[in-house]
């Protein structure tokens, strides 16, 4: 049980990209990303409207925010209730151990 889990007491559903051996996504007939089954995880989902900075120095205006464990590792392309994610944030504790994830979408 990690630091968070406690205070995670909503699910939500997530879908994670199929990845190749070269860690590209896999595409279907459509050229659309597969994605695995999709799996409901314990969470903290955050309701509001912000705008977030990606990794690319672009900003988006996010609606929910979620807080998720380590023990599901989320990725970019993934799928949160049904929503692309846009940014992904690592949480370390003092150590340096991860200890979970908040992701926007």
């Amino acid at each position: 049980m990690g630091k968070m889990t406690k205070y995670l007491r909503q699910l939500a559903e997530v879908q994670i990209p199929v990845l190749d051996d070269n860690g590209e996504p896999v595409l279907d007939d459509y050229g659309q990303p597969k994605f695995s089954a999709p799996v409901q995880v314990k969470c903290r989902k955050e309701t509001y409207n912000a705008r977030s900075s990606t990794g690319y120095g672009q900003f988006v205006n996010c609606k929910t925010t979620y807080y998720f464990d380590e023990s599901v590792e989320i990725m970019s392309g993934a799928t949160v209730d049904g929503h692309e994610v846009q940014n992904i944030e690592e949480y370390i504790d003092g150590i340096g151990t991860l200890i979970g994830y908040r992701v926007d979408v």
